[in-house]
Parts: structure tokens; C-alpha cells; sequence
């Protein structure tokens, strides 16, 4: 199947995995208010589905590299 004008092929797009906040928080042993807290500060980048917030496993894992060590 060939991509028309104003589609695209999904079949070759990774799949992303999406968090909820609480799921992040329970991952990483620590207080959905703290995740809230390095969303709010931009730290960690979450996206918006209506009134839903949800962290990509991509921008979860470049957020703990940049954060190992502290």
C-alpha cells in the first residue's frame, strides 16, 4: 500500500510506550507528586491527551540519563 497525500505509513513507526504518572512514580520508588513536581519544572517532558498526562518511555529514560548520578 502506498502513502497517500496526507496519510502515512504506520506499519514502519516504532511503537511508543506511554506512563501514566502514578506508573512512573511506582517504577522509579517515589511520589506521584514528585513526578508532577519535574513535570511542572520542565524536566520531564509528558504529553496531553485531553485531560490525560502521559510520559513516553523515550522521554522517561533520556530524563533518568540526564539525572544518573545526582
Amino acid at each position: 500500500m502506498t502513502a497517500t497525500r496526507g496519510s502515512f505509513d504506520m506499519s514502519s513507526r516504532p511503537i511508543t510506550r506511554f506512563y501514566t504518572v502514578a506508573q512512573v512514580a511506582e517504577l522509579l520508588a517515589i511520589s506521584t507528586r514528585s513526578v508532577r513536581r519535574w513535570i511542572a519544572a520542565g524536566e520531564l517532558l509528558a504529553h496531553k491527551f485531553g485531560r490525560r498526562v502521559r510520559i513516553a518511555d523515550v522521554d522517561l529514560h533520556g530524563f533518568l540519563h540526564r539525572h544518573r548520578g545526582e
